[in-house]
């Protein structure tokens, strides 16, 4: 070990301080000041909610504060980055106890019921290692589920009890516990960027508070319900204009003769909102088609009669339904729209879908028609973000029929609008959905 003295141990790394709020600095770097400050609101941007088990917040406030250490020493942050994976599986485990409020229910292999005391984590690892074969009764409404006490487990059985949401993240929760592994079981030295590190623990932080119920504002993961803005969309050819209705002046204002306007109620940075298709579930997050399409005047006296307010949505776990008629795959549309179709399109054959995004919906209904296992329902897809919930006719998927609610909006479809329906374009294949 090469020893060095109290001055030099706080010294500032010359490689932490190359990391700026406005990227890497290859010619210039922070002040040392400078990046204790940077480096700290880093930190104090991540945070657990109140709600959060004191062993798992303890863990976690230690490893923001050894984050900041890496300004000394930047190998920190590797280290930090390793040990916020080792936090994830303290979470689930106090979350586990927690869940189950002080007894745990098993089965074996004759269905018999055992109930084991479970005021600690400990006593469930013997249990589950006393008695191999056992399985546990999560859920009184479902089948047990196999239960060893490790992290894999764990994790499914966050899943099974309905503690984790999104399809997408049922993925990235499976890469989080995978490089735990890793980083239990190096083969190589490495070594991370603070960057790296904060993304991790920034990650682990929105794990830990949705397994408390918390859903993070602005989050990567399991963020809380976006703001959706009252919004123009205007188009005219090719052209598509996007005007939230706070910047309009709410006066005789237009484009010009050739353009239309439609008033929706939408995500401001969707990247898709250019393509709506108020038909389709045609944009990245859920938009709400509120009048149009019409003039810019008759829009505008729309606006000033009704005053619609913004809104909130949830963006995970969303239901979608996919028809498919002979080799062709039409975009999904949401549960309202499917209920209030007219008996003339209830031909085909329909999918409930849940996912995050309607592209996951459609191109996880495009996966099962070029593989030659069928769809099985109720379980996630190996190869897709997305889950079929059933699929066959119109009557025994969508079932009851609303009637078309009554409201000035027609169609409302930009230029630049994408086709409904898409061809299967590869063979059939083995595979699983």
């Amino acid at each position: 070990m090469n020893m060095k003295s109290l001055s030099e141990l706080q010294t500032p790394d010359e490689r932490t301080l190359r990391f700026t709020p406005y990227g890497l600095g290859i010619d210039w770097a922070l002040t040392p000041e400078a990046a204790a400050e940077y480096q700290q609101a880093i930190m104090a941007a991540r945070t657990l909610s109140p709600v959060v088990s004191d062993g798992t917040r303890r863990s976690f406030d230690m490893l923001r504060d050894l984050y900041v250490l890496g300004i000394f020493r930047y190998e920190v942050f590797t280290a930090v980055h390793d040990r916020a994976l080792f936090v994830i599986e303290q979470a689930l485990r106090d979350r586990f106890v927690a869940f189950h409020n002080g007894t745990v229910t098993f089965v074996d292999a004759s269905h018999a019921r055992h109930v084991v005391p479970a005021s600690r984590y400990e006593q469930v690892v013997e249990a589950t290692h006393r008695n191999r074969g056992w399985r546990l009764q999560a859920n009184p409404g479902r089948r047990p589920i196999p239960f060893d006490a490790h992290l894999h487990d764990l994790r499914v059985w966050a899943r099974h009890v309905g503690l984790l949401r999104g399809q997408r993240n049922r993925s990235l929760e499976h890469a989080l516990c995978t490089l735990r592994n890793t980083a239990a079981h190096p083969n190589c030295f490495y070594l991370l960027t603070p960057v790296e590190a904060a993304r991790t623990i920034s990650d682990v932080a929105e794990f830990i508070n949705q397994l408390w119920g918390q859903a993070t504002p602005g989050g990567r993961l399991y963020p809380a319900p976006m703001e959706r803005v009252v919004t123009v969309l205007s188009w005219e050819r090719e052209n598509v204009a996007i005007t939230p209705v706070q910047s309009l002046p709410l006066q005789n204002w237009d484009y010009g003769p050739g353009w239309r306007h439609a008033v929706i109620r939408c995500v401001l940075d969707d990247p898709d909102l250019m393509f709506l298709d108020s038909r389709y579930e045609s944009t990245r997050f859920p938009s709400e088609v509120l009048y149009g399409p019409a003039t810019m005047s008759r829009t505008l006296t729309w606006l000033r009669k009704h005053a619609p307010t913004d809104d909130t949505c949830d963006i995970l776990d969303r239901t979608f339904f996919v028809r498919v008629i002979g080799r062709s795959v039409y975009r999904p549309i949401s549960d309202e729209r499917a209920r209030s179709l007219p008996p003339a399109d209830h031909d085909g054959h329909w999918y409930k879908i849940v996912a995050d995004t309607p592209g996951d919906a459609l191109s996880h209904v495009q996966h099962l028609q070029t593989t030659a296992t069928p769809s099985r329902t109720g379980r996630p897809c190996s190869r897709c973000p997305a889950m079929a919930l059933g699929h066959g006719p119109y009557a025994r998927i969508i079932g009851t029929i609303t009637s078309m609610r009554s409201s000035p909006v027609a169609v409302v479809r930009t230029p630049l609008a994408l086709p409904h329906m898409l061809p299967v374009l590869s063979e059939r294949a083995d595979g699983d959905g």
